[in-house]
């Protein structure tokens, strides 16, 4: 199994019953030993920690994108005549009579490739 054979065990289970080991033990004595056994139960919030941190990175994300496009487009941006399907192959928008031919950027240029 591991080498230890039975009588070996005999005898090292009575030298520890007379060294009694447990009797001087004293536990951590740093600051730093105390603070980190005194985390040994604890199993960890992780979860609740990753959603709040998930929530702040999204809201950050949304708040720079909102700075960025007040800042490209001082007007509301018209809808572009194209939409982007998330396969990457553009698609018609839908008629509405407000969809202008142009973007933000220029008139709207439909690639050669496209269907």
């Amino acid at each position: 199994m591991n080498g230890w054979t039975l009588d070996r065990r005999k005898r090292q289970g009575a030298a520890i019953q007379r060294w009694k080991p447990w009797v001087r033990s004293t536990g951590p004595r740093t600051l730093d030993g105390r603070a980190k056994v005194a985390r040994n139960a604890h199993r960890g919030a992780l979860r609740p920690l990753l959603r709040e941190l998930a929530r702040a990175l999204r809201h950050q994300k949304q708040t720079a994108l909102d700075r960025y496009l007040t800042r490209r487009c001082l007007s509301p941006c018209p809808k572009p005549a194209v939409q982007i399907a998330i396969s990457g192959r553009p698609r018609e928008a839908p008629a509405s009579p407000n969809t202008a031919q142009t973007t933000p950027h220029g008139p709207l240029q439909r690639l050669s490739g496209a269907r």
